[in-house]
């Protein structure tokens, strides 16, 4: 079982920069690393110093920070260090100051607040965001507690989603973030002996039948998530509906057949072990994670029973089977859209031709797949901001549409099935935004650098303006636009080959002098530009800024502006 203090004590073993910091402040970046990051690997000093707020006038926010995997939602984070907490007090007065900090956030009644919380909440609320707030702690509480938490604040009418994760909890999350086996090797299941099996009409590949919920609890806390590999995602709560089904489960078992869908599992093979049991073996539920967690999460007196369709493939196309299954059987339900394109066809090939030889880069089309740490690699989301926001000059629709991309079929052809295509330009690409990734760390830990609080923050939203800036000067350099009338072609999708030229004398020191060029000119342009714009997130989020404002301050200065003649040759270089 994982244990919370080690994994504080693993996070400033890991991160230098952290070994001083009280456990109880890294008690949110245990929680951030295991539930909010795709990949726990990721977690780094900038994630603490991103979305920590914690200390004197925090008004109980402890983290604030848009939530990595699903774009519309804020969490707002309170922890509690504890060992014990059995009363209701303690998190029904955490909840309650924290609505009152969100109030005063939103009516701009700010100034007894911390200048960090202040600063988070400006650049990362939007009115279309769903809040979150989160009550996390290293303590156990039981579940009449929470229950009654829960109960009080809805009548309280809160303004903002309730997620509540205990030391239990929080614990189980981490054994269940390491590396599991695709599929469970061998189970069973009870099922009804009274009840005819219905087999699929065309072969013996089908079946479905009535199973106990009590044997399939069994076999949820025989093997926890490990039962989940081949779903989309992990169970995701949600109240309102959990609620209903847990009642039924502890009190109403009979209706539980008529008012659920049931569960899918596939598996590599079953047969019938007797009148009553079901033998499964290579198996994993497809469809069915909350129905499963559910019942294995909560006790009951009396059994019933659920539906189950159980199938199987032949082996030569084993995978793509299961995966068009999980994709039909679970489109209702609330996951994330780049899961529903994991198979789609262009989205297999994309992968293959990015991961072959030479500088072979790794694209994560799965949430959860764990790869090696010497290979380069990229989300699918990610890949699809970089195309925006280098080749096709859209670096707000880059930041806004990490959902949207695999929504709106023209949006998706144009970044994942490009006829462009060019393996050493993506290279390329992506070793400029992690080569910025290291730069902006590096400048941010620079005590002098936190003298400069405009270009602190702003450095934090321009990853893909930085990347569109140089997509730009490659194409110009390329004679690829016209100065004069670069709005007609600035966004066609243009650029082939390797545009680094590392072959330069200090290629490294001249990349970050070209770094600190277009922050100063960013920063520069925002406050000239403030009164309008609001923010440094509304800047690189609202599309018309880039074009309007950006570009043409850009070309000037790279391309015209006399005064920059000299330093504009040095910088240049970096692209061919």
């Amino acid at each position: 079982m994982a244990n919370i203090q080690q994994e504080i004590k693993n996070i400033k073993d890991n991160i230098k920069k952290l070994k001083d910091v009280n456990d109880e402040r890294l008690l949110p970046l245990v929680a951030y690393k295991y539930i909010y990051l795709s990949d726990p690997e990721e977690l780094s000093f900038s994630h603490y110093r991103d979305i920590i707020v914690d200390g004197p006038n925090d008004g109980g926010i402890d983290a604030i920070f848009s939530h990595p995997e699903e774009d519309n939602k804020l969490i707002i984070l309170q922890s509690k260090y504890y060992k014990e907490i059995t009363t209701k007090d303690t998190l029904l007065n955490a909840f309650r100051k924290i609505a009152a900090t969100i109030k005063d956030l939103k009516n701009q009644q700010t100034e007894t607040y911390k200048k960090e919380l202040r600063h988070a909440w400006a650049n990362e609320y939007d009115e279309d965001k769903v809040i979150e707030v989160v009550f996390l702690t290293s303590a156990d509480i039981s579940d009449s507690v929470i229950s009654n938490v829960k109960s009080i604040l809805a009548k309280e009418d809160a303004p903002f989603q309730i997620q509540i994760y205990t030391k239990i909890e929080l614990e189980r999350i981490i054994d269940n973030s390491n590396n599991l086996e695709p599929w469970v090797k061998n189970g069973y299941l009870e099922i009804d002996s009274k009840s005819n099996t219905c087999k699929c009409p065309n072969n013996e590949n089908g079946i479905i039948i009535n199973v106990t919920a009590k044997s399939l609890k069994n076999l949820y806390e025989k093997n926890d998530f490990k039962l989940f590999q081949q779903n989309f995602r992990y169970y995701i709560k949600e109240k309102k509906i959990d609620d209903k089904i847990i009642n039924t489960i502890r009190k109403d078992g009979n209706l539980f057949w008529f008012l659920n869908n049931g569960i899918i599992i596939a598996c590599s093979d079953y047969w019938f072990n007797g009148n009553n049991k079901l033998e499964l073996e290579q198996f994993s539920i497809i469809n069915g994670c909350q129905t499963t967690s559910l019942i294995g999460d909560n006790d009951f007196t009396e059994d019933f029973y659920l539906t189950c369709k159980v199938v199987k493939s032949e082996e030569s196309n084993y995978d793509e089977f299961v995966s068009k299954i999980a994709e039909a059987s679970n489109r209702q339900k609330a996951i994330k859209s780049r899961d529903l394109k994991s198979t789609e066809k262009s989205m297999i090939h994309l992968k293959k031709q990015l991961e072959e030889e030479p500088n072979p880069i790794f694209l994560e089309i799965r949430r959860g797949c764990k790869i090696s740490k010497n290979i380069k690699k990229v989300k699918n989301d990610l890949y699809g901001q970089l195309i925006l926001s280098f080749f096709l000059q859209q670096p707000a629709k880059a930041r806004n549409s990490s959902k949207t991309m695999f929504e709106i079929d023209s949006l998706y052809n144009s970044i994942f099935r490009r006829k462009n295509f060019d393996k050493d330009t993506i290279v390329d690409v992506l070793d400029i935004y992690n080569s910025f990734t290291a730069y902006k760390n590096k400048k941010i830990e620079n005590e002098d650098f936190k003298r400069m609080p405009d270009s602190e923050t702003m450095i934090k939203y321009i990853h893909f303006f930085v990347l569109a800036i140089i997509g730009l000067l490659v194409k110009k350099k390329r004679n690829l636009i016209d100065i004069k009338k670069w709005k007609e072609t600035y966004q066609e999708d243009n650029i082939k080959g390797s545009f680094i030229n590392k072959d330069i004398v200090k290629y490294d020191s001249t990349l970050e002098s070209f770094f600190n060029s277009v922050l100063y000119d960013l920063t520069k342009l925002f406050e000239d530009n403030k009164t309008k714009i609001g923010t440094e997130a509304n800047f690189t989020k609202v599309s018309g800024y880039y074009p309007d404002i950006v570009i043409p301050f850009i070309l000037e200065r790279f391309f015209e502006d006399p005064y920059y003649a000299e330093e504009r040759k040095g910088l240049l270089n970096l692209f061919k």
